[in-house]
């Protein structure tokens, strides 16, 4: 009997799971009587317990010779298993060979057209091939297992394993899952739509028809470029829900429904709810995040475009993109900590903006009917969430230098390495963040736009800074402003020049476009810094129109305390919003009020007003 495998589970007068035989009881009993003994048997026992100790057998104490029985079994197993491995191996190799050669096929039709086709016979190797690569991991497994079973420091590797998983903050095992899970293989292919067919199902979707899904779609022709413009849809008033529309094409584009079979209706449900949370902030809106959704669907596609990057990262970069500010409040961090706001409190000073659009996203997400990662197994839905996360964290801007720090190590050292899961992570995280800072980047209309929208809100906060009687921030004192050329360029060059620069310090990432537009723009400003042209100069000359006036303060709120009837968001009135916090009242309420229908009803026809102002 094989006493090793069975690992000392026995029952009572038997050694494993097998009783002695009639044979081996008689050999005992000779051994009794002080006759030699008639052969040696050949129990095995776990190498490396016990070493040295005699077997008993009932009465009966008998010295076995288990070293050269041992290494007999194990010198034939391991030629039978060689000679078995060498078979299988040279009869997987063909498939091997012929599937590198399709996936490299469909790879290079997928950058051309976002299309790959099979035939029949292709389908059936690529079966074939994942049929033979699940065996040879179970065979694997099979190996390992043996080994374990087979070495005598196996039970402290175990010990090992499970004291780095209780007491250490990344353990191994957790770190292997998520590797595993965000890395990709052959059976995780991410399978692309036409751009086209993207466009005309997500418009279907979010109730874009007649004439409105003409000039959609003729505005999303762009979507894969720098050159797309949100603001468009806005100022043509084709949408109400732009996070909803610009994350389904992209989801679609990307192929993400069909890679994850992720259900569309709960996405639906979900992309509505978050346009909804977002507040009515001149920047800091539900425009900003569709904008930023573009944004790193481009870098997708085109700054990232060598790197293989696993379904589950894609599709974890867009929604962290479409969630990343929502619920933003219209004043930064340092206002809420220095106002000892209660989500400052709550975070520790920590990102208290960013944990609080992270968290909000994951309770819209957690509610019924949305739950988009439901499709996917419980370990891919963790690294998801793990990797949103991790790149909603990365755009508060005081983590601006930590970024640069983590990828500047990584290409100081050579380390950087293009399949690894990990750096690919880091730079999703600096993508994120930097496709946040962009508009400097974008093309001069749009850009101009967003510029207008920022200080706005700057200024709304530098007013409520005065009003707290707190130290003004600089760039946000109406009374006292900075010339817009310079405060502009210093931004270019002090933030967004250095990213984009350390991004293409990466041999596999591409920013030649928004590099070229970006110094376009720095050129334009020092034009007027020069005195050759005023702003309104520059603006008419490369033909920026002014949006109508957008001075709804960013602080001003519904009149009357309510929550929405569709997300249960809580709302505050006026005067309130820069203390009390906003959370998912489904949750906890900062603030304890009484709720009552009429006030739900009245905050909802304020907000109804709002999105007839903001378009």
């Amino acid at each position: 009997p094989d006493v090793a495998r069975a690992g000392f589970r026995g029952l009572p007068g038997t050694m494993g799971n097998a009783a002695l035989q009639p044979e081996e009881q008689a050999h005992g009993a000779q051994a009794d009587a002080g006759a030699p003994p008639r052969r040696k048997s050949s129990i095995r026992r776990p190498p490396g317990l016990f070493s040295g100790m005699p077997w008993v057998f009932g009465n009966s104490e008998t010295e076995i010779d288990f070293d050269s029985v041992q290494q007999e079994s194990e010198a034939a197993s391991r030629a039978r298993a060689l000679t078995e491995q060498e078979s299988f191996l040279q009869r997987s190799g063909s498939y091997l060979s012929e599937t590198f050669r399709l996936v490299d096929r469909l790879r290079r039709q997928c950058r051309s057209n976002n299309v790959a086709v099979l035939d029949r016979k292709e389908v059936h190797l690529l079966q074939t091939t994942l049929q033979r690569l699940c065996i040879l991991q179970q065979g694997e497994q099979d190996v390992l297992e043996m080994l374990r079973e087979s070495n005598p420091d196996a039970y402290d590797r175990i010990a090992h394993q499970w004291l780095a998983h209780e007491f250490t903050s990344t353990p191994k095992r957790e770190m292997e899952s998520r590797n595993q899970s965000l890395s990709g293989s052959l059976s995780d292919v991410r399978r692309s739509v036409s751009r086209d067919e993207a466009v005309r199902v997500s418009l279907r979707r979010v109730d874009v028809v007649g004439r409105k899904m003409a000039a959609a779609s003729r505005l999303l022709e762009k979507l894969d470029t720098w050159e797309f413009d949100v603001l468009e849809l806005r100022e043509q008033e084709l949408t109400a829900t732009p996070i909803n529309l610009i994350t389904s094409v992209v989801l679609r584009s990307h192929g993400l429904f069909e890679t994850f079979g992720l259900s569309e209706m709960a996405m639906d449900l979900f992309l509505r709810d978050v346009d909804e949370a977002y507040l009515h902030n001149p920047y800091h809106n539900r425009w900003h995040a569709a904008d930023v959704t573009q944004g790193v669907h481009f870098f997708l596609k085109e700054v990232l475009a060598s790197l293989e990057l696993s379904p589950s990262h894609v599709l974890a970069a867009v929604l962290a993109a479409a969630v990343h500010d929502v619920g933003h409040l219209g004043v930064s961090n340092s206002f809420l900590v220095a106002t000892s706001h209660p989500l400052a409190l709550e975070y520790n000073d920590n990102s208290p903006l960013e944990n609080m659009h992270a968290a909000s996203a994951f309770e819209l997400m957690a509610m019924p009917q949305r739950q988009v990662l439901q499709p996917l197994d419980p370990g891919a839905q963790r690294a998801v969430r793990k990797a949103m996360i991790s790149m909603i964290l990365s755009t508060d801007n005081a983590k601006h230098a930590q970024l640069q720090e983590k990828l500047h190590k990584l290409c100081m050292s050579n380390s950087f390495d293009a399949d690894n899961a990990d750096h690919h992570l880091v730079l999703l995280e600096i993508s994120l963040h930097t496709v946040d800072v962009s508009n400097p980047a974008r093309p001069w209309t749009a850009y101009r736009r967003w510029t207008d929208r920022v200080l706005t809100e700057f200024y709304a906060q530098g007013d409520a800074e005065r009003q707290a009687r707190i130290p003004v921030t600089s760039i946000m004192d109406r009374e006292k402003p900075i010339p817009l050329e310079r405060f502009q360029v210093g931004f270019m060059n002090g933030i967004v020049v250095p990213t984009y620069k350390l991004l293409a310090s990466v041999a596999e990432v591409n920013v030649q476009v928004p590099m070229d537009q970006l110094q376009h723009n720095i050129n334009s400003w020092t034009r007027v810094i020069d005195g050759e042209l005023t702003v309104e100069q520059l603006d008419e000359e490369l033909s920026y129109r002014r949006e109508r006036p957008t001075e709804a303060s960013a602080l001003r709120g519904p009149e009357k305390e309510g929550r929405s009837e569709k997300t249960g968001l809580r709302l505050y009135p006026a005067g309130q919003r820069a203390r009390d916090s906003f959370r998912m009242s489904h949750v906890f309420a900062m603030t304890p009020t009484a709720e009552s229908p009429a006030a739900g009803k009245e905050s909802r026809g304020a907000l109804d007003a709002q999105h007839e102002e903001d378009g």
